[in-house]
């Protein structure tokens, strides 16, 4: 049995954690075998994702074959914001 953790901010990742110890409890006591993944959400989320989009950004600008005309490449608005989205997808 899998179960999907997300301790989110405030008093969550100390709730999580007990929460898993119960479940690694319960799941010895019955011979089940449980096993939890993490995700991150909430503002640690937020700041990972604001860190990957600020990448991608420079990554992007910094070559002319990736700027739009008005910093001297050739991208339309759709384009950059295509190569954008793969470029954080790809993080």
């Amino acid at each position: 049995m899998k179960f999907l953790l997300l301790p989110g901010d405030g008093i969550g990742p100390e709730i999580m954690q007990a929460t898993e110890t119960v479940l690694s409890a319960v799941g010895r006591r019955y011979g089940v075998d449980i096993a939890a993944d993490r995700k991150d959400v909430g503002e640690k989320a937020l700041s990972h994702a604001a860190a990957a989009i600020e990448g991608a950004i420079d990554a992007l600008l910094s070559s002319p074959e990736t700027r739009t005309p008005d910093l001297g490449g050739p991208l339309g608005t759709r384009a950059f914001g295509e190569a954008l989205a793969a470029r954080v997808g790809a993080n």
